[in-house]
């Protein structure tokens, strides 16, 4: 019997089954073979997918971080670009200061470099507010106190004062501590010009219509207040500019009198409501700047200069002075003007003992009248002496102090026409670059000028005890006492308030006590802190990769070369000092930005190099290796198309076999 097998399930099904693993196969090669990578999805390889995706997110971390600090090396250029600038203008003006300290020179010639000079300064402030990267500010950034205390003179102590003969008390040591703004509640907003007091409140003055007001009797903590508002001739309320600069205040014994620099008065009986009283002065080809308001409590006398021409074009300066008799408009007074293009008035009180009005001014000037319309000059004190800033009259005695044009002096009068600076110091010396008033304040006479250690204090004129400060302060130009506390203000815009309190110094105390008010130095960093003053470059592709860039503060008042004058032999060699001090600061804010620039390029090879080597290593993870998949594809292709062809041939077989039995 012939038995013929037509069919072979077992054949057919094993025919299918690898026919559709080919086909797969073929596939999965095809698809790795036109993406190029191995992993396409999670069923390649489910771990290495993991591990892939990891790498991948720090491969475009570290492209950004490499953009990022190509961003952080252009910054540190465009820095160090300000800086190389802001160098050859103080050359320039070392170089103009050594001109002017020959004394083959004139004063008329030392006045031309001078306004050179003045011109070079303004530009240094020029460059320093305008260099910035994507609207940041590099140079002009608020440092910390203490950042630039290596280059300046440092307050180490005050030795121990022996009793002097004839004082009773004894003075103690005194010194003023900085009043924070955690303390005042606020930070001030400008310089502040002037303080008066009627006795329990006092109001402070200055640039911006920043009047604060301090009253005593309220519990700590509510004491300062700047809700003041100013209403205006026209009835409108004064806006709060930087046009309203606010030179003098004072008690008149029935309210507060203020005066603007421009000569418009404003009057108030608490010191929060102000009312205009007198108009700004005006000129067609002059610009009025006032510096001291008195009265008489009939009439109100102001002293100042005009200005003529703008600086370097032909500046002409003269002083001058107003009277108001009713208080509703100012008529200029005709006083004889000092020989001098440069002559300007500084002070000017009124004492009631003397029944006298008494200005000082430019060069050693002294004018006295007991009207406020004729007045008479003294001219008691040399050329050589500087100028008069500040005078003050108590117990008898006229104390007058000079700032501008030599170092700063001390002066008293019995009759306030006989001069003498024979001064006594106890303990160390009273020099000081600049005294910008002298009052007496309660019991003490106080000189105040500039920087730390600029003041000084007396009990009769004569004897004399330096009182410094345990903060920077750039400088003090006024004081009160309110009760039992002794105030003085100045310069409160770029480091601090600017407000200072008078009291013994603790010899148990240090002086970097303070923290941020103190004057030592902190050489510790926080690493998880931020400050201001700092921009902080992400580095890398994971958190905590962070590069550090100080920014700086070059302005002129930072340095301290903001008030360099050339006008005698003695300012120019001072110059010379603040001038070497200002490049050294220059050239070390250049090198920190070299080094910046420096390590951000080695910092970014490093990244570059990391991004290579784990590119690399993620690639051996998720890339194909193309001539494997090839040789794959290959083969699952024969194979599909062998088992194609058994599976043809097996169907005609069958086919054949079903045509024999027909």
């Amino acid at each position: 019997m012939l038995i013929i097998r037509t069919s072979n399930a077992g054949l057919v099904s094993h025919l299918l089954h690898t026919i559709h693993r080919q086909t797969v196969n073929y596939q999965k090669s095809n698809r790795k073979i036109s993406s190029g990578m191995k992993v396409t999805q999670a069923a390649d390889d489910a771990a290495g997918l993991a591990i892939s995706e990891k790498m991948r997110g720090q491969i475009r971390g570290l492209a950004q971080a490499d953009r990022n600090i190509q961003d952080g090396v252009s910054l540190v250029q465009v820095a160090e670009g300000g800086l190389a600038d802001i160098h050859s203008y103080l050359q320039r003006v070392r170089e103009l200061s050594v001109q002017a300290a020959n004394d083959v020179l004139t004063s008329a010639d030392r006045q031309e470099i001078q306004r050179e000079v003045s011109q070079l300064i303004a530009g240094v402030d020029q460059i320093a507010n305008h260099t910035t990267f994507n609207t940041i500010q590099l140079l002009n950034v608020e440092m910390k106190q203490s950042y630039y205390d290596k280059y300046f003179d440092q307050v180490v102590g005050v030795p121990e004062i022996p009793p002097v003969e004839g004082i009773d008390p004894p003075f103690l040591p005194m010194q003023w501590y900085h009043v924070s703004k955690e303390e005042i509640g606020f930070m001030p907003q400008g310089n502040h010009q002037a303080i008066a007091t009627n006795g329990s409140s006092a109001v402070i003055a200055g640039s911006w219509s920043d009047f604060l007001v301090f009253d005593s009797s309220k519990p700590e903590g509510e004491q300062w207040s700047k809700e003041v508002t100013m209403t205006g001739l026209d009835g409108q309320l004064v806006s709060h500019d930087y046009q309203n600069f606010f030179h003098d205040v004072f008690w008149d014994g029935r309210q507060y009198v203020a005066m603007k620099e421009k000569g418009a008065v404003f009057t108030s009986s608490d010191g929060h409501q102000w009312q205009q009283k007198l108009s700004d002065m005006t000129g067609p080809d002059y610009k009025v700047k006032l510096q001291s308001i008195t009265s008489n409590g009939n009439s109100y006398i102001a002293v100042g200069w005009k200005e003529f021409g703008a600086i370097g074009n032909n500046l002409r300066i003269e002083q001058v002075m107003y009277r108001s008799a009713d208080g509703q408009e100012w008529e200029e007074v005709s006083v004889p003007p000092y020989a001098s293009s440069a002559s300007r008035l500084n002070d000017v009180l009124w004492n009631a003992e003397r029944n006298e009005f008494i200005a000082v001014g430019t060069n050693g000037l002294v004018a006295r009248s007991s009207d406020g319309m004729q007045w008479e000059r003294n001219f008691h004190i040399g050329g050589g002496f500087g100028s008069f800033t500040g005078i003050t009259y108590s117990d008898g005695k006229y104390v007058a102090v000079t700032g501008d044009g030599t170092h700063a002096k001390i002066f008293y009068s019995e009759d306030g026409t006989s001069w003498s600076d024979d001064v006594q110091p106890i303990g160390p010396s009273l020099s000081a670059r600049r005294y910008n008033g002298v009052q007496k304040t309660g019991d003490y006479f106080i000189a105040l000028g500039t920087e730390t250690i600029g003041h000084a204090i007396s009990k009769d004129g004569v004897n004399w005890m330096r009182v410094p400060s345990n903060n920077w302060n750039g400088y003090l130009k006024d004081s009160v006492q309110v009760g039992d506390t002794i105030i003085a203000v100045g310069n409160g815009q770029s480091r601090n308030t600017g407000i200072f309190i008078l009291g013994p110094r603790d010899k148990n105390d240090t002086d970097s006590e303070e923290g941020e008010n103190g004057s030592g130095n902190s050489s510790g960093e926080s690493h998880g802190s931020h400050d201001p003053q700092d921009l902080l470059l992400q580095v890398g592709p994971n958190a905590g990769n962070t590069f550090r860039v100080e920014l700086s503060d070059v302005r002129a008042s930072s340095m301290r070369i903001d008030n360099v004058s050339v006008l005698t032999r003695e300012n120019a060699n001072e110059a010379l000092l603040k001038l070497d001090k200002a490049i050294g600061i220059v050239s070390d804010q250049r090198t920190k930005y070299g080094a910046y620039d420096n390590a951000l390029n080695h910092i970014s090879n490093n990244v570059q190099n990391y991004g290579e080597n784990i590119t690399t290593a993620e690639s051996r993870i998720r890339d194909t290796d193309m001539a494997k998949e090839l040789l794959l594809s290959i083969k699952s292709s024969l194979l599909l198309q062998t088992n194609q062809t058994v599976m043809g041939h097996s169907k005609v077989m069958a086919e054949s076999v079903l045509q024999l039995l027909k």
